[in-house]
């Protein structure tokens, strides 16, 4: 969390970054869509914006429909055992 996006993403443009992984300030990319469409806009492609923070296979596609990202960050954890669901990168897999 920052507390001013857009003069962090410049600083972080300037520090010469060339990817940014983030939820949009929220807990996850499906309630930080917005913020993350507004962060994709501003770096204007001069960054790659990554989103990443409860990424599913259940919202990939929102993100898909929303923003124009070149990669995406999952853990595909959808229990309590902390360990990627081979069934769940599967199912990300699919929509790219």
């Amino acid at each position: 969390m920052v507390k001013d996006v857009e003069k962090s993403l410049e600083d972080v443009i300037d520090c010469g970054f060339k990817t940014i992984l983030t939820s949009g300030q929220e807990i996850n990319v499906e309630e930080g869509i917005f913020n993350l469409e507004k962060i994709q806009k501003l770096a204007n492609s001069r960054i790659e914006i990554m989103p990443g923070g409860g990424l599913r296979s259940s919202n990939i596609k929102l993100l898909q429909d929303k923003l124009e990202p070149t990669f995406y960050h999952s853990s595909a954890i959808t229990d309590n055992t902390e360990k990627a669901n081979p069934e769940e990168v599967k199912e990300i897999r699919n929509f790219l």
